[in-house]
């Protein structure tokens, strides 16, 4: 959970920062409820591990937007849901228009470089007691209907292509330094996140037979 940039003004950020939100900024919002929760349980597991100096490690990881498959098909259902379904949504737009899909516009992460990262947690003393970011780049609309398009041909002609010519501009970002994670883990080369979509996208129709 982070602030929002005002127009024109680029934000970064690293593992030391807060958001600023709190339960008064909720009001009647089941996502911002859900999303301030987190906010306060990392506050109230610090603060305890604070009072109580318990004998195992703590390390908080924080992700940007987490894409990718279901560890089991078995977990798949008949729709996309999570964060994975924020860019799904492009797939089921108007396949005949030419709008530039510049919505949603997020650093994304690749679902097993989170889980590479909490492994690295449980193998590394160092962790303890870290904050640590994990960032992907930022991936628009338009890259996912480009990726999706290129990659799983079957698919031409029954989703979106936007416009694939277009770049994407913002006059405002949120941006990630993850340069303290990466020093602290001895390095690490996260993997595309567009091919975490392809791979979600393939298992979801071997599951369903279609989108």
């Amino acid at each position: 959970m982070m602030r929002q940039p005002q127009p024109g003004e680029n934000v970064v950020i690293t593992n030391t920062d807060w958001s600023p939100s709190t339960w008064d900024d909720v009001g009647e919002s089941e996502s911002l409820a859900y999303n301030i929760s987190k906010i306060y349980a990392e506050k109230a597991i610090w603060e305890w591990a604070d009072r109580n100096k318990p004998s195992f490690n703590l390390t908080t990881i924080h992700p940007s937007m987490v894409l990718g498959p279901f560890i089991s098909d078995s977990l798949v259902g008949h729709s996309f849901t999570g964060s994975n379904s924020i860019y799904a949504s492009v797939l089921y737009g108007d396949i005949t228009s030419r709008e530039f899909v510049s919505n949603p516009a997020i650093s994304c992460v690749h679902v097993n470089d989170v889980a590479a990262f909490h492994h690295l947690a449980l193998e590394k003393s160092n962790l303890n007691g870290q904050r640590v970011l994990i960032a992907g780049p930022i991936l628009s609309g338009q890259d996912v209907l480009n990726v999706v398009n290129e990659r799983i041909p079957k698919l031409n002609g029954t989703i979106p292509v936007g416009d694939p010519s277009r770049k994407l501009s913002v006059d405002s970002a949120v941006n990630f330094d993850m340069s303290r994670s990466l020093e602290l883990v001895g390095g690490y080369t996260l993997h595309d996140p567009k091919d975490a979509f392809v791979d979600l996208v393939n298992q979801f129709i071997c599951v369903n037979g279609s989108l």
